[in-house]
C-alpha cells in the first residue's frame, strides 16, 4: 500500500491510538477512505493540521498535545462512532459494531499494486 490516502489514514490512526482508541491496523472510520479523489481541501488541511500536532507532541509539547484531546473529542470526522469498517488482510471487508464486537461482512477487496489503491467489491446478494 502507498499514496497520500495511506498516509491520511494512517495519521488518523495515530491519533486514534494516542487518543486510548485501540483499533486494528485495517479498521477505517469518519475521515479515512482508499483514496484521496473525494477530500476536499478542509479535509486534507485538517489532516496536516493534526500531523503536525502530533509531532509537536512526540516532542514533548504538552498544548499540542490537549488540542488533540480536544479536537479528538468534538471532531467525528478524527474518531471511530459505533462502527468502522474492517478490511481484513484475508480480503474480507465487515461491518463492526464497537459495542457489541458483532461483524457483519460486505463484500472483498484487494489491493491494486500498481495504483497502489484498494478495490473493493460489495458483497452478493443472497437473497432468493
Amino acid at each position: 500500500m502507498r499514496g497520500g490516502w495511506f498516509v491520511r489514514n494512517y495519521v488518523l490512526q495515530e491519533l486514534a491510538h494516542r487518543q486510548g482508541d485501540e483499533l486494528l491496523l485495517w479498521d477505517s472510520w469518519g475521515a479515512m477512505s482508499d483514496d484521496l479523489g473525494g477530500d476536499t481541501g478542509a479535509d486534507l488541511a485538517l489532516v496536516e493540521e493534526v500531523a503536525a500536532l502530533l509531532l509537536a507532541g512526540d516532542g514533548g509539547d504538552v498544548a499540542a498535545e490537549r488540542e488533540l484531546a480536544a479536537r479528538y473529542a468534538t471532531d467525528a470526522r478524527l474518531r471511530p462512532g459505533p462502527r468502522v469498517v474492517s478490511f481484513s488482510p484475508t480480503g474480507e471487508v465487515r461491518l463492526v459494531d464497537l459495542d457489541t464486537r458483532a461483524a457483519s461482512p460486505t463484500g472483498t477487496w484487494a489491493a491494486d499494486q500498481q495504483q497502489g489503491t484498494l478495490a473493493v467489491r460489495s458483497q452478493p446478494d443472497t437473497v432468493g
